[in-house]
């Protein structure tokens, strides 16, 4: 895969709502323009729901202004309400505006991890962020 991806983990993601923890990802992803990375995540969920099922959101949107794939994986114990789902597991991704397909080799494999249930396990009984990021193979 070419390109960096920056990857960060918010182990106890606490929002009331979807877009708190839009908010709470972006903040923790090292994205220099918060507000406008906040904005382009909340516009490009409007578009559809990035809830893929299983308790997992995949928040993602183009930004420019950065040269890297920032990823950050959020897990909320209580999990936060994303229009049918209740969500358990944040990837949030953003991505430089003209990076190409370059992320899509990352969001495949981070699906493909997130779709087995035992990885969803791990990620929710992790008691380290070191341990989220092995289950990523970070």
């Amino acid at each position: 895969m070419s390109g960096n991806i920056l990857f960060s983990v918010l182990s106890d993601l606490e929002a009331a709502t979807w877009q708190e923890a839009v908010t709470l990802l972006v903040n923790a992803s090292g994205a220099i323009d918060k507000d406008a990375a906040i904005k382009a995540v909340i516009e490009r969920e409007s578009e559809g729901s990035t809830a893929i099922g299983d308790g997992v959101a995949v928040p993602h949107a183009r930004l420019d202004g950065i040269d890297s794939i920032l990823a950050v994986v959020g897990r909320s114990r209580s999990g936060v309400r994303m229009g049918d789902e209740r969500v358990h597991i944040f990837l949030l991704l953003l991505i430089p505006r003209f990076a190409g397909t370059s992320h899509v080799d990352f969001l495949s494999h981070a699906v493909r991890i997130l779709s087995s249930p035992a990885n969803r396990e791990r990620i929710m009984t992790s008691h380290s962020d070191d341990e989220i990021l092995e289950v990523f193979d970070i």
